[in-house]
């Protein structure tokens, strides 16, 4: 049974979403004069915490920027509780306000997950072991223009019961 608190924030999270489609799809043309940092440092390497891959602790990640509007990535993380070890890998795409360094941004990914352990868990976001996880992102995407990367956002699982988004951070160099 699902109680009133969980279906507030399963609406919190698709207003989230919702309005940051539309403010990238209003959003103004980008400046054509100058490239951006995206189009200057195209290719980084970057690190997260609880984030992406979706379902790990940690991770590293490989991204390329597709033009100053999307970047997509891909990577491995791991999970070491002492009593669960485990891993993920996946990628998926970012969307990004054209012309903005510092940037909101909407995405999704889908990952795989799996356990090296005896014991039967499940993670929030309705994660288990085995499982590929769709997940869709929000968050903000920092790229400078000496290289810098910072990210801090949020994944949810799209296909499961649970109504969980999990924060993350991330923190890397664009090249």
């Amino acid at each position: 049974m699902v109680n009133l608190s969980q279906k507030f924030v399963t609406f919190r999270m698709k207003a989230l979403l919702l309005g940051l489609v539309l403010a990238l799809l209003g959003s103004a043309a980008p400046q054509l004069a100058a490239a951006s940092n995206r189009q200057i440092h195209k290719l980084g390497v970057y690190g997260t915490v609880l984030g992406e891959p979706v379902s790990s602790f940690v991770g590293i990640n490989v991204g390329y920027n597709l033009g100053d509007i999307a970047r997509v990535h891909g990577g491995y993380g791991s999970l070491a509780t002492g009593l669960v070890n485990g891993s993920s890998y996946g990628g998926g795409v970012k969307f990004f306000l054209p012309g903005w360094g510092f940037s909101p941004y909407i995405g999704a990914q889908y990952s795989f997950f799996s356990v090296d352990s005896v014991l039967c868990i499940s993670l929030p976001g309705g994660i288990s072991s085995g499982t590929g996880v769709l997940s869709a992102g929000a968050g903000i995407d920092w790229q400078t223009g000496f290289g810098l990367y910072l990210t801090v956002g949020a994944n949810m699982a799209l296909a499961s019961s649970s109504t969980s988004a999990i924060p993350f951070f991330g923190l890397g160099w664009f090249f």
